[in-house]
C-alpha cells in the first residue's frame, strides 16, 4: 500500500487529475503471478528523464508543494514486491517512451538489476516479458495524449503484511483514501485547485475512491454540541491483559 502511494505521489506531482490503479493476475513464464498497473493523465516524463526515473539513488529538483521529495524512489518502493518495473510515458506533442528495470538473471549480470531502454524493449522483447499487462499498457500509452503508466510484474502475493481483519484490497483502498484525503476532497496547493479534486480509481472502472478523513473534519459542529467548533470524541473503554484502557 505504501509503494502504491509512492507512485501516486509522482502522479500528483505530474499534475494528474485522474489516476487508475488495477491489480490483476497475469502469466509470468507460464505461471500465475500478480501484476499491478497504475495509469495517470499527468504531464508525463520528459524522454531524457526516463532512465533517471527508474535508476537507483536518482534525484530531481522539487517544488515546495510536491510530494516526491518526501518519498523514496520508484525503484526502491516497488522492488520489495515485484521483479519487473516498466514505465511508459508520453508528453503532449511527443512520442511515447518506455523503459524497464528488470530483475531477470542473465549470464552477463546475474542477480543484478538491468535497465532496459526504449529501443531494446521495442525491438528485442523476450517472450517472457510480452505479457497481457505489458501489451495493454503499450497499446494504451499510444492512445493517450499525455500521461504515465507504471506496471509492476512478477509480484508477491498482495496480502502479505496486511493488518488482520481487513481484506487486502480493502486495506489498500482505505490507506489510499486516507493518505490522499485532502487531494480527493480538493485542495488549493501549487497548480491544484479545490474546485477540481483528484479522482482515483482502485480496481474499478467507474467507482472512485471515497476520501477518508482521519481527523473527522466532517463531524465538527455536529451532534450534541451542534454549532460548537471542534471535533467530537467518544470513549471506548476495554480491558486487556488485566489492565483497563480507554480510546477516545
Amino acid at each position: 500500500k505504501t509503494s502504491i502511494c509512492d507512485i501516486i505521489d509522482n502522479s500528483i506531482d505530474a499534475q494528474a487529475s485522474e489516476i487508475r490503479i488495477v491489480y490483476d493476475e497475469d502469466l509470468w513464464r507460464g505461471q500465475p503471478s500478480g501484476a499491478l498497473k497504475i495509469e495517470d493523465n499527468g504531464i508525463g516524463i520528459h524522454p531524457d528523464e526516463m532512465i533517471n526515473a527508474i535508476s537507483f539513488n536518482s534525484e530531481r529538483e522539487h517544488e515546495l508543494w510536491e510530494l516526491g521529495s518526501f518519498g523514496v524512489g520508484l525503484d526502491d518502493s516497488c522492488l520489495a514486491h515485484g521483479e519487473e518495473i516498466t514505465v511508459f510515458s508520453k508528453q503532449d506533442g511527443c512520442d511515447f517512451r518506455v523503459v524497464r528495470l528488470s530483475g531477470e538473471k542473465t549470464d552477463a549480470a546475474e542477480n543484478d538489476w538491468m535497465i532496459i531502454e526504449h529501443e531494446v524493449l521495442l525491438a528485442n522483447l523476450p517472450n517472457a516479458w510480452n505479457t497481457v499487462t505489458y501489451s495493454s499498457a503499450l497499446e494504451r500509452i499510444q492512445e493517450i495524449d499525455h500521461g504515465t503508466i507504471v506496471i509492476l510484474e512478477n509480484m508477491d502475493a498482495p496480502n502479505l503484511g496486511v493488518e488482520e481483519g481487513l481484506e487486502p484490497f480493502a486495506e489498500i483502498e482505505n490507506f489510499i483514501a486516507m493518505t490522499f484525503n485532502d487531494y480527493l476532497e480538493g485542495i488549493d496547493l501549487g497548480p491544484r485547485s479545490a474546485d477540481e479534486p483528484l479522482t482515483i480509481f482502485f480496481n474499478s472502472l467507474d467507482v472512485p475512491v471515497v476520501p477518508l478523513d482521519p481527523f473527522f473534519k466532517s463531524e465538527i459542529g455536529v451532534g450534541i454540541l451542534d454549532g460548537q467548533n471542534g471535533t467530537l470524541m467518544h470513549p471506548y473503554p476495554f480491558p486487556m491483559n488485566d489492565m483497563d484502557f480507554t480510546i477516545n
